[in-house]
């Protein structure tokens, strides 16, 4: 987001998010939509929310996404995505609209690498980015590492196995607070809860639930 707000070819003038009809959370990640539509209203931006079936195949995942796009009441020509690395999914976006007229924007894009990954994280830290995080994968991290701020003393601590964006799915974030956030969003961390996820392999994940809310 940090760096689509500051290109000068790009205006950012909305948010675009998928979301479980069924559990009403973002998939994976585990974030509760309420606390992304949080996230829009701190930014001051229209948030596009499109509800998928748990576990669908590609070609209904396309669809349903395509469909919620051109419904959009909001002008856009562009969409952006966060992926690090071309490691599968970048290539699959592409292909998703490919036969639109919708450019993919990668503005994070970089080769498969520790220490360049180390460096955007060091970034994102230093704007300051405020996030902790949500959910981890129990393959790569020890459990004390879910519900931690994702700062400096947690990049130090990290596996050398583990990616400092998380990018290979090791953890996930929520941001609270940035300085594209017109206010910042308060959390309160409560339990720890335990999930399986099948996404095209199993995946042990130890989810932080939290409450958020605006001042």
């Amino acid at each position: 987001m940090q760096r689509m707000i500051e290109s000068t070819e790009y205006e950012v003038v909305g948010l675009v998010t998928t979301y479980s009809e069924s559990k009403s959370l973002v998939p994976i990640q585990a974030t509760p939509i309420e606390y992304v539509r949080l996230q829009a209203q701190a930014m001051e931006l229209p948030l596009l929310e499109i509800k998928m079936a748990d576990q669908v195949s590609n070609e209904v995942y396309k669809n349903t996404l395509l469909e919620g796009l051109a419904n959009w009441t909001v002008p856009f020509d562009a969409i952006a995505f966060g992926d690090l690395y071309c490691n599968g999914i970048v290539e699959f976006r592409q292909k998703l609209f490919s036969e639109t007229v919708i450019e993919c924007v990668f503005p994070l894009l970089i080769e498969e690498q520790i220490d360049l990954s180390r460096e955007i994280a060091r970034q994102i830290i230093n704007t300051p980015i405020r996030a902790l995080l949500q959910s981890i994968n129990l393959k790569h991290l020890e459990e004390h590492c879910c519900g931690a701020d994702y700062d400096n003393s947690l990049l130090e601590g990290l596996p050398e196995c583990v990616d400092p964006c998380g990018e290979v799915g090791e953890f996930h974030t929520f941001v609270y607070d940035a300085p594209f956030f017109k206010t910042a969003i308060r959390i309160h961390r409560t339990e720890q809860e335990r999930q399986t996820y099948h996404h095209g392999r199993e995946m042990n994940m130890l989810v932080q639930k939290f409450e958020a809310s605006l001042p």
